[in-house]
């Protein structure tokens, strides 16, 4: 089955592992978005400061050693509420459903993840401009 595609949707990658910034910023690149990879949740913050309504998503991983996914999107909601964004982990059980709730997580995906899961719920969460 073809994975979802995007239409030139702006999402914000963020990962401490560099490898998964680059694959994640090339799979999500050839499904058609516009992909800004970070490596660090404060440079993320830093190089969108007054450009955050650029954004349509976010992906971050959870564990990270400067700022935590789950601290980063708290951050980024403060400024702009509606911003989807969407957590990685590689631990299972690491935030339940209620905490993502409260904390304005659309979905939690498990790594490794397969593409197709991945570009599905990136669809269905991405901010559409209209």
């Amino acid at each position: 089955r073809a994975a979802p595609r995007g239409q030139g949707e702006h999402i914000l990658f963020v990962d401490d592992e560099p490898a998964l910034v680059a694959l994640g910023t090339e799979l999500l690149s050839d499904l058609g978005y516009r992909v800004s990879g970070f490596t660090r949740a404060s440079e993320a913050i830093e190089a969108l400061k007054g450009r955050l309504d650029s954004v349509d998503l976010v992906i971050s991983d959870l564990t990270m050693p400067d700022m935590s996914g789950l601290d980063l999107a708290r951050t980024l909601l403060a400024e702009r509420p509606d911003l989807p964004i969407i957590l990685t982990t590689g631990y299972s059980g690491a935030l339940t459903q209620e905490e993502m709730v409260l904390a304005g997580i659309r979905a939690l995906i498990s790594k490794p993840a397969m593409l197709e899961i991945l570009a599905t719920i990136v669809r269905d969460n991405v901010r559409r401009r209209g």
